[in-house]
């Protein structure tokens, strides 16, 4: 198909999740082998890709910061959020430092994960009722029960003024 640029293949697991940067410069993928890879996306229309990895504890979730500059993860069995860094090197390539591991607050699996876009918060959300509003350095700003059985996905609108769940 006329939109199918290029296959990109580094993971050697099933991935979980992906996500563009903001500045459109990068795509991150999640996977079941324990890494994240960054994509510089200029490089999609090469035949070979360079890629950036990153490995880190079994992660479901993956979102860009607003300013793509670093990238938040669900990591599954801590059930917690954690924040890493993308450092540029000498060499061109990138290092990644684990930023901040946010406290886990969630008492069933973190099903959800939405940051906003203006930068200001983080919205986590469990297989349950439970929605929580993180600030960026970790704190619990706000705990909402989203009077779902079930909760399936938390989402942040672009302007970042509403968060929204789904569930049954």
């Amino acid at each position: 198909h006329k939109w199918l640029m290029t296959s990109l293949k580094g993971h050697s697991k099933r991935i979980l999740d992906m996500d563009f940067s903001p500045n459109g410069k990068y795509l991150a993928t999640t996977s079941e082998d324990e890494s994240v890879i960054v994509w510089p996306v200029k490089e999609f229309t090469q035949k070979e890709h360079k890629c950036f990895r990153c490995n880190v504890d079994l992660s479901i979730y993956l979102k860009w910061s607003p300013d793509s500059k670093a990238f938040v993860l669900q990591k599954s069995i801590q059930n917690s959020i954690e924040v890493y860094k993308m450092n540029k090197k000498p060499d061109g390539g990138f290092e990644f430092t684990p930023a901040l591991t946010f406290p886990a607050k969630h008492t069933t699996d973190i099903i959800g994960l939405g940051i906003a876009s203006n930068g200001k918060f983080i919205a986590t959300c469990s297989d349950k009722t439970d929605l929580i509003i993180w600030s960026l350095r970790g704190d619990v700003l706000a705990r909402v029960d989203t009077y779902h059985n079930l909760t399936y996905c938390v989402r942040v609108s672009p302007c970042g003024r509403f968060v929204a769940t789904s569930g049954f």
